[in-house]
């Protein structure tokens, strides 16, 4: 029957849509947006760190019943989801990737009453705001408007068919076929269905009106709905949000954002001021013979000890050595290293590239001027003295990672040509060049406050060799090769999770390595060697 039929159409269950794709994900400042695959299905959103780790477990998920949706308010391509003080940033490719996103996110989404959202042909545009209307709200309103719709086609049947009932009748009076009474009951009849369809009609009326009340007030639920969560989100913009620092959700007040950008203005300037001192003080050391200082013991130690146990190939000696990273010519191995319960695992890198020699290596990783230009990690810096030629003391501090406390380091940094290096295998090396960094102290240092201490001790090896050319030609960048060896071990200080420093080395490591090595490479690409 119509009714049986209307029950089934409204309590018939479906599934609820799912979408996978690579969305752009705002990590932290270092790393800015990232692309990341991600999943929404059965109301819980997951993303990886790409496609082909799905089989491994997500990066993160949340449960998408209590989570709130906002696009942003300028960028058409950027979404946010929080869920209480949670809150992951979104950016698509397109606006229409993006409306994609959000219906299948609203329709998965489940209400503290267990309504379940679904998509019903094409979604409502959702324009700024998310929808909140339920399927089963959307199955019975369709069913209603499917029954209103047959009893307006019910009211022009029957309307039409008392007019050809009225029209017989008039035609059997007019012959004198029809009794008194017939035509009495013609009229009755005529009035009563009148009266029905009048009754119908204003039945009709009453619903539609109110099915627009109610729709109205499910709009003003939704937009109450979607300026609390963007106040919610303004308020609780913390670090580490996109918008905290600028933006229209950003969560300083006018004052705060004057005063924080006249600080960093501030620091900017003091920090051109401290590269400027530097460069000053490496100038004036240039011009001084060469001379002892309280570091030379040590350093003179750590170099020795870095040329005789840190150019041994990773195995030798017993020396056991894990490969963890492999690119091409690069390998990058570690010791698992704890001390009082801090990570400090030993890398060691090699490495070898062509076109350029040892000397320009290790003078690109000395040298103050250039440091930021290959450098992501460093906020600030500025050299303390220059005890000699090609050596500085120097303090920085890095880019703070949220949530972890900012570094800084001080340390000595120095760089020396190698007369009579150890041999490594059959090859000969035109040179061989050394830069060492190991911290010290130093009571000019002043450190910034709130920053956590960490500790170095880096090498940088660089070997030059040459292959001359076979028809006698002058020697080009294309017969140079230079052999790398990088060791680096480093105390954070402070504490972060293993699993978190040793996920960090394996990816941090591997690109510093290929960004340095490019950007000398491309430095000296139009240099004569």
């Amino acid at each position: 029957t119509d009714s049986e039929e209307e029950e089934e159409f409204v309590t018939e269950k479906f599934d609820n849509p799912s979408i996978k794709g690579v969305l752009s994900k705002w990590t932290n400042y270092i790393h800015g947006w990232q692309d990341r695959f991600v999943c929404c299905q059965d109301g819980t959103l997951s993303y990886y760190r790409a496609q082909d780790e799905t089989a491994f477990g997500c990066r993160g998920s949340i449960s998408l019943t209590k989570a709130s949706t906002v696009c942003h308010e300028f960028d058409p391509c950027r979404f946010d989801i929080a869920i209480n003080d949670s809150v992951w940033y979104f950016r698509a490719a397109t606006e229409n990737e993006r409306q994609e996103w959000i219906e299948v996110i609203e329709v998965n989404k489940v209400e503290g009453d267990n309504v379940s959202l679904r998509r019903h042909g094409s979604l409502m545009s959702l324009g700024s705001a998310p929808s909140i209307t339920s399927s089963s709200s959307f199955r019975k309103g369709r069913g209603l408007k499917e029954k209103l719709n047959e009893l307006e086609t019910f009211r022009d049947i029957l309307d039409r068919q008392v007019d050809t009932l009225q029209d017989y009748f008039d035609a059997c009076a007019q012959q004198n076929q029809a009794k008194d009474d017939l035509e009495s009951e013609a009229i009755t009849f005529k009035a009563t269905t009148n009266g029905i369809l009048n009754t119908l009609s204003h039945c009709v009326e009453l619903i539609n009106k109110r099915r627009l009340d109610k729709e109205r007030e499910r709009r003003k639920k939704s937009e109450e709905q979607y300026n609390s969560s963007l106040a919610a989100m303004k308020k609780n913009a913390f670090v580490g949000s996109p918008d905290y620092v600028e933006g229209p959700q950003s969560g300083l007040t006018e004052e705060e954002f004057y005063d924080a950008v006249e600080a960093e203005l501030d620091k900017q300037e003091r920090f051109t001021q401290d590269i400027e001192h530097s460069r000053s003080m490496i100038r004036e050391a240039e011009k001084q013979p060469k001379r002892r200082h309280k570091h030379s013991d040590e350093l003179e130690k750590k170099i020795q000890n870095h040329l005789t146990d840190s150019m041994k190939p990773p195995g030798a000696d017993g020396d056991i050595w894990e490969l963890f990273a492999e690119e091409g010519e690069m390998k990058i191995y570690r010791k698992e290293l704890v001390e009082d319960g801090l990570i400090c695992d030993p890398l060691k890198a090699v490495h070898s590239i062509g076109n350029v020699t040892a000397r320009e290596m290790c003078h690109y990783f000395w040298d103050t001027d250039v440091r930021m230009e290959w450098e992501g990690t460093i906020e600030s810096f500025r050299v303390i003295e220059v005890p000699e030629e090609f050596t500085t003391i120097i303090y920085q501090t890095h880019r703070r990672v949220w949530p972890s406390a900012q570094r800084d380091c001080l340390y000595l940094s120095s760089m020396v040509k190698v007369d009579n290096p150890p041999s490594v295998g059959d090859k000969i090396p035109h040179d061989t060049w050394i830069v060492c960094n190991f911290s010290v102290d130093h009571p000019e240092a002043n450190p910034v406050s709130g920053c956590v201490r960490a500790l170095i001790e880096i090498a940088l090896i660089c070997q030059t060799f040459i292959t001359p050319p076979k028809d006698g030609g002058p020697i080009t960048r294309d017969c140079l090769q230079c052999d790398i060896i990088y060791v680096a071990n480093v105390n954070p200080g402070g504490w972060a999770p293993a699993s978190v420093l040793r996920s960090i080395y394996k990816r941090e490591y591997p690109k510093f390595l290929r960004r340095f090595t490019a950007y000398v490479q491309d430095k000296t690409r139009k240099l004569d060697i």
